[in-house]
């Protein structure tokens, strides 16, 4: 396809075709929307539970349900959109769900009807992330000849969602985390906007010959060659993270944190990460995938032991700038990895049966577990999460030592 020369000043540009052009205007406020709705709402759904009356115990168990429904809804929205070419629509239809849910999540009281639609909410919410990243991934891929690429876009994601935790922290202290369903709704109602006007054609569909079937695409991508082991290591990684995403926002609230100290906490380490996918390019493509996910199953361990010693905000945000590794790195050199090693047809089912495996298997059982466990040893499940997590990097050095011939991991 023809590219259109432009002048220096807009050489960053120049490596890309007249559709990528058009997509990245829209991908440019779709994505900063969409990290806003993360960071404004899913960083505080936890106080707006405890806000509209939900008990801990009932938190725990929402807590463990909506990611095993993230990882069930994910796993089959992904093999659609492969097995498909549909995978716009797919997110389209994730959005309008999440829009048709905040009315009744709003008026609701407490009880078994608001408990399945506050579900339905936040699965639907989180379910498009992992297809965005692999539509990302595939249009602007991370090459040597390309200077825009997945990680510049996938750091609009993180800039909104500081803006998101920055902007409704100061909203929620001031006028009530009641709002927080509103607030959802507008950002949300303006994405779906954007995506009607996006395209995604230059994406194939998955076995095109053959009618649809999620069990064929889901078999395919587990015969592509280590993409199982690849799943090991982030499932052990998962496994101990899970234990500081689950009750984090509690924890801070705890011991003595306000609203805006909280938001300050956890955008040092969303600075981090924004700094990590705009200059990462380099540092990634410098060393093997592998290598670089054994060295976040080094570093995962010292941060959760870390987070366990601290209780000021100070101290705690020097510690959340180690999310620049745990997260941002991880989470860019996973989706290089599967960049490298997975066909593209396949990629929706990659990216959302890998973070199934990483975040949503693993908060379903480990939520309810910290629900259980933090009345009783409180920040000492941190410490049982970093040695979960060190059990991922025996898995990443059989990966590091193994490389076969000819692979490209």
């Amino acid at each position: 396809m023809a590219i259109i020369p432009l002048p220096n000043k807009s050489r960053w540009l120049t490596t890309l075709t007249i559709p990528e052009r058009r997509n990245v205007g829209f991908f440019i406020p779709l994505l900063s929307l969409y990290g806003m709705t993360l960071g404004g709402s899913a960083t505080f759904s936890l106080l707006w539970m405890v806000d509209k009356g939900f008990s801990f115990a009932t938190i725990g168990l929402i807590g463990g349900i909506i990611p095993l429904g993230i990882a069930f809804m994910g796993n089959v929205a992904g093999a659609i959109g492969d097995g498909t070419g549909k995978r716009r629509m797919v997110i389209i239809t994730m959005l309008a769900m999440c829009i048709l849910c905040v009315p009744i999540v709003y008026f609701t009281p407490p009880n078994l009807a608001l408990y399945m639609i506050t579900i339905l909410f936040f699965v639907s919410i989180r379910v498009i992330l992992p297809i965005f990243d692999s539509i990302i991934g595939q249009l602007f891929p991370i090459r040597d000849d390309r200077s825009f690429n997945f990680l510049w876009l996938r750091s609009l994601t993180t800039l909104g969602a500081i803006m998101g935790l920055l902007g409704a922290s100061r909203l929620y202290d001031v006028y009530g985390i009641h709002l927080l369903p509103w607030i959802s709704l507008g950002l949300m109602g303006l994405c779906l906007l954007l995506m009607l006007y996006f395209d995604d054609t230059g994406i194939p569909r998955h076995n095109r010959g053959a009618k649809y079937s999620m069990r064929a695409v889901i078999g395919d991508l587990l015969r592509v060659p280590w993409f199982k082991t690849f799943l090991a290591f982030n499932i052990l990684y998962g496994l101990g993270n899970a234990f500081y995403q689950g009750f984090f926002t509690i924890h801070l609230q705890n011991i003595g944190l306000t609203t805006l100290e909280i938001a300050i906490t956890f955008s040092m380490g969303c600075t981090m990460e924004l700094l990590i996918f705009f200059v990462g390019k380099r540092f990634i493509r410098r060393f093997r995938p592998t290598l670089l996910l054994l060295f976040c199953g080094v570093v995962a361990p010292v941060r959760w032991i870390l987070f366990a010693q601290f209780t000021g905000v100070v101290s705690l945000s020097f510690v959340a700038l180690l999310h620049g590794v745990t997260f941002a790195l991880h989470w860019a050199v996973s989706a290089y990895y599967i960049q490298r090693n997975v066909p593209p047809s396949l990629s929706a089912t990659a990216q959302t049966l890998w973070q199934s495996s990483c975040w949503d298997m693993p908060m379903a059982i480990i939520i309810p577990i910290s629900g259980i466990l933090y009345p009783v040893i409180g920040v000492q499940i941190f410490i049982l999460g970093a040695i979960i997590t060190a059990l991922s990097i025996p898995v990443a050095m059989y990966m590091v030592l193994c490389k076969p011939v000819g692979r490209d991991m």
